[in-house]
């Protein structure tokens, strides 16, 4: 749940950053989207290292799954 949530955020806000800057719609939505999946990513690379906890798909699942709900619901309260 916290990856989901995170990634909204983020790609919610992504969205609001291209936006202030005056991007065309899909400038902004690929930026916030892109930023929360990196983010994710960089965060299980991080979890894969020997002393971490472990690659997860599952959370990469969510992470996805995450970016694109947040960038939804911008969307659909812009």
């Amino acid at each position: 749940m916290q990856h989901f949530l995170f990634s909204a955020i983020v790609a919610a806000a992504g969205n609001v950053y291209g936006d202030r800057l005056h991007w065309r719609h899909r400038e902004s939505a690929q930026f916030g989207v892109l930023l929360s999946v990196s983010i994710g990513a960089a965060k299980e690379l991080y979890d894969s290292r020997p002393s971490g906890t472990g690659w997860s798909w599952h959370d990469i699942a969510y992470d996805i799954a995450g970016a694109i709900a947040g960038y939804s619901l911008y969307q659909s309260v812009k």
